[in-house]
């Protein structure tokens, strides 16, 4: 069985790092390298702001299998929030 889970530590979003690779290596910019830099980046930037990004991970067995990045839509149309 799956279980989703909203990733809220910096720790949890590096533990996904082989999963990131693995997608980025299937993706259509799969000829692309890698960055580990840029990876530590998104995700200290992710976890620095809770309010306007996020990261959704699916785990079967306590293992990641899936994630998804996003960017929250209420400050983009909202005034006042940010």
């Amino acid at each position: 069985m799956l279980k989703f889970s909203v990733l809220n530590d910096l720790e949890d979003m590096l533990a996904l790092k082989p999963l990131v690779k693995e997608a980025l290596a299937e993706s259509r910019f799969g000829a692309a390298t890698f960055s580990d830099k840029k990876f530590q980046n998104v995700a200290e930037r992710i976890a620095r702001d809770k309010i306007l990004y996020g990261v959704l991970a699916a785990y079967q067995n306590d293992n990641p299998v899936g994630f998804s990045r996003y960017k929250i839509g209420e400050p983009l149309v909202a005034a006042g929030l940010l």
